[in-house]
């Protein structure tokens, strides 16, 4: 298991998880969101290739349009 921080909270993820397999997990799609790993902008076609490690942080961001 690898201990990483998501939006600011400790998380425990399977050690080799992705950070596609984490916004499938939180059934969270991924073109609805901007992901941060470890203050890096991660390309959308690029989320399967990221794999976790301990003490990394991940940032989900979603935008909302107002008016």
């Amino acid at each position: 298991m690898a201990a990483v921080k998501l939006n600011g909270k400790k998380l425990s993820v399977p050690d080799n998880f992705s950070i596609e397999e984490l916004l499938k997990q939180r059934k969270i799609a991924p073109e609805s969101v901007i992901v941060a790993h470890n203050d890096a902008i991660v390309n959308s076609s690029n989320l399967a290739a990221v794999k976790l490690k301990d003490a990394d942080e991940i940032e989900i961001l979603r935008f909302v349009a107002g008016g």
